[in-house]
């Protein structure tokens, strides 16, 4: 079987990244990905629901994910064609700052036990 090319790679995994975000419903499950995800996070933070075991995992979890996005970008950036420099730099600067903040976000008590 051949390798697929830098561009297709890239393209499929873009394509997973955002049908992964739509967040496809699951009967009776009140967890969420991409921006529902966070809505459903901030909305526990907000009513006081949140518990610590939860939030410590959830900014361990997104953080190592947006750190390995901004690695990917990085190569992807370096292996496809110079025009899409400006976009790739964009969204490492994004995903850069938000796995900066998850970084110092306040982890559990009970975390490393």
């Amino acid at each position: 079987m051949k390798a697929a090319d830098d561009a297709s790679t890239v393209k499929r995994a873009f394509e997973f990244a955002l049908e992964h975000s739509k967040s496809p419903p699951q009967p009776k499950s009140p967890y969420k990905a991409g921006i529902a995800g966070y809505d459903n996070w901030i909305s526990a933070l907000e009513t006081g629901k949140v518990g610590g075991f939860g939030n410590a995992y959830n900014a361990v979890v997104w953080n190592e994910c947006r750190g390995f996005a901004v690695q990917f970008l990085k190569e992807a950036k370096e292996r496809l064609d110079n025009e899409l420099n400006t976009l790739f730099d964009e969204a490492i600067e994004y995903y850069g700052t938000t796995a900066v903040n998850l970084e110092g976000f306040p982890r559990s008590k009970h975390q490393g036990r």
